[in-house]
């Protein structure tokens, strides 16, 4: 019984330290995201309500309120003291802890599914394919089937769904940079029709 609890702290703090590296990966793209968006110039229209700066802003900005987040809700885990005194591995024996029923948090850091290393490959191969298409089949084409292709993967039961969402976040980011804007996106093919 005991070393099926410490099994589960370890995978606990195990889920917990993936979850605070993650932040602190989040952390790091919201900071090139926000240091890239001082790049952008801003609108050369004097009444304009937006410029293109904003955008990348707005979405660092997010990025690290999510990072900051997740990295302060798991920062525990990543100092091992405080993980070994939790679930009781310096002495090797079980602690008062361990008899305690589960809460929720334990139940839903073992109930995560493991990563899949294959779907991760088959993400990074579509970022990839995103990457080396997008100025050949413009933004509109090429971020349809990236994100159709996405959602396909990580939702496959529902197809319609899938595809409805790849359109229509498609054509509304291109319109509202392209109309709204004024920021030229590769065209692609369907350039003449939007």
């Amino acid at each position: 019984m005991s070393q099926r609890v410490d099994a589960d702290g370890r995978h606990k703090w195990a889920a917990k330290r993936e979850d605070a590296i993650g932040g602190m990966v989040v952390l790091g793209l919201a900071a090139v995201i926000l240091i890239g968006g001082l790049a952008i110039p801003d609108s050369s229209y004097a009444n304009a309500v937006l410029s293109p700066r904003d955008f990348p802003w707005f979405v660092g900005l997010l990025m690290a309120v999510a990072g900051t987040v997740l990295l302060v809700r798991n920062a525990p885990a990543l100092v091992p003291s405080h993980r070994s005194a939790k679930t009781g591995q310096e002495d090797g024996g079980s602690t008062a802890d361990d008899k305690r029923p589960e809460d929720a948090e334990e139940a839903q850091a073992r109930s995560r599914p493991a990563q899949n290393p294959r779907t991760l490959g088959i993400l990074l191969s579509f970022l990839l394919g995103y990457i080396l298409v997008f100025v050949w089949l413009g933004y509109t084409l090429s971020t349809f089937l990236f994100l159709a292709g996405l959602t396909m993967v990580l939702a496959p039961r529902k197809p319609a769904r899938n595809l409805i969402f790849a359109a229509t976040f498609s054509i509304v980011v291109y319109l509202g940079f392209t109309k709204g804007l004024n920021v030229l996106l590769p065209p692609g093919p369907l350039g003449g029709l939007l």
